[in-house]
């Protein structure tokens, strides 16, 4: 009997799947690595191999957060400066962490930069990992906004581990408009009148066991979709639209376009770094011309 094998693209090895279950067992069982299972062991390696790298990069590059593959954010910076991008941090303290991204396939040069007050206007200065570790918070989201910008290739499908620690709890999930629905208590019934035997019709006071139910002609409530941004969040795409210039009417043009959503607010927790970027790419005149 033939083993499947998986043929890398650029390196020379080829890995069995019988090798690939093999070395996953001893990842999972090392517990060195945060991965919980085999099966997420061989996803992990499967990508890997299909980057052109050797099954095992994957425990060193990748972390299974909240049920997500993410990548280290200094992998994804070692990714960006192999492929020719550069990077000089002009600022890097507990409040400020700024640096300049530049690429061969985008050699204009970038400025990213992430503050605390940025940081609490998106919600995210309360939580524990912003508390006790700033600086490297920050820096996560500079790397993460300068790769992304200048060569997306080196993430495509992926965030860092910290971007995925500040996502909110995910939900396929709807608001039901039956809940706001006031209960209605049938009328009490009422007796009804003697007939005779026989009697083919009903007598003309005669009416029903149960009055029939209004008619209710109001339109059903909408569901309201959830895990969207938060206010600070809202307020926060709205200052950097308007510091822009960018008007009201491109900036829905766009949420419309590109994320299928009509107002800012409905704008997807997972989608709100995609905006700001976009934003900070453009100008009024690129933009509202």
């Amino acid at each position: 009997m033939s083993e499947t094998a998986v043929v890398l693209r650029d390196a020379g090895a080829v890995c069995s799947i019988t090798d690939l279950e093999k070395m996953a067992h001893y990842m999972v069982a090392s517990k060195l690595f945060g991965i919980q299972s085999k099966e997420q062991a061989v996803a992990l390696m499967l990508i890997s191999q299909a980057e052109g790298l050797h099954p095992a990069i994957a425990a060193r590059d990748y972390h299974i957060i909240q049920g997500r593959h993410t990548l280290k954010a200094d992998a994804l910076l070692a990714r960006f400066q192999q492929t020719g991008g550069k990077v000089e941090w002009l600022e890097y303290t507990d409040e400020k962490v700024s640096a300049i991204f530049s690429h061969p396939q985008s050699p204009r040069p970038v400025m990213v930069d992430w503050d605390m007050d940025r940081a609490k206007v998106a919600g995210l200065g309360d939580k524990d990992n912003w508390k006790k570790y700033r600086r490297q918070m920050l820096k996560a989201r500079v790397v993460s906004d300068g790769v992304r910008l200048c060569s997306p290739g080196c993430a495509v499908g992926v965030y860092t581990p910290e971007e995925v620690l500040d996502f909110e709890p995910a939900s396929t999930e709807w608001k039901s408009p039956q809940s706001s629905k006031p209960t209605v208590t049938p009328p009490q019934a009422k007796p009804q009148p003697q007939t005779t035997m026989g009697q083919d019709e009903p007598p003309a006071d005669w009416q029903p066991e149960f009055a029939p139910p209004m008619d209710d002609t109001r339109p059903e409530p909408q569901a309201e979709p959830v895990n969207c941004i938060t206010e600070k969040q809202r307020k926060l795409v709205w200052a950097k639209s308007k510091n822009k210039g960018i008007s009201s009417d491109a900036l829905h043009a766009y949420l419309d376009r590109c994320h299928s959503v009509t107002k800012v607010d409905h704008i997807p927790y997972d989608r709100l770094n995609q905006v700001l970027e976009w934003i900070d790419l453009h100008n009024s005149e690129a933009v509202n011309g």
